[in-house]
C-alpha cells in the first residue's frame, strides 16, 4: 500500500501560462495536467503529459528540461533550499505518459505513478 505524499498547496496551471512556461504544443497531447505552486515560495510542480505520439515524446520532454531550467532561475538566487529542489527534477515515462516532478517527495510519487501502470 502506498503512503500519502504531503505537497504544499498547489494549483492548476492555467493554458496561457502553460504554453508560455512549457512551450509545448497541446495538439501533441491527448490531455494534461499541471499543478504549481499556490504562493511563490515553493518550486514543488507535478505534471502528467498523455502524448498522442510517443515519437513526440521527446519533444515534450525538451518543454519540461525548459521549465524546470526556468523554475532554477527564478530561484537561484532567492531561497537556495527551494533551488536545490528543483535543481532534482524528475521525469518519468511510462508507455505514452510523462510525469514531471519538483519536489521533495519526487521518489515517493514516482512510485505512486509507476504502481498506477502496474495495476492495469
Amino acid at each position: 500500500m502506498l503512503k500519502a505524499v504531503e505537497q504544499p498547496k498547489l494549483m492548476e496551471m492555467g493554458a496561457d501560462q502553460f504554453k508560455e512556461s512549457y512551450g509545448i504544443d497541446t495538439s501533441l497531447l491527448s490531455e494534461y495536467t499541471v499543478r504549481m505552486p499556490l504562493m511563490n515560495v515553493k518550486t514543488n510542480e507535478i505534471a502528467i503529459f498523455k502524448v498522442k505520439d510517443a515519437k513526440k515524446i521527446d519533444t515534450v520532454k525538451k518543454g519540461i528540461v525548459k521549465r524546470a531550467e526556468a523554475v532554477q532561475k527564478q530561484f537561484e538566487t532567492y531561497l537556495p533550499d527551494q533551488y536545490e529542489n528543483a535543481k532534482n527534477y524528475k521525469i518519468v515515462v511510462k508507455g505514452n505518459y510523462v510525469l514531471f516532478l519538483i519536489s521533495e517527495s519526487a521518489s515517493d510519487l514516482e512510485k505512486a505513478f509507476t504502481a498506477a501502470f502496474d495495476k492495469k
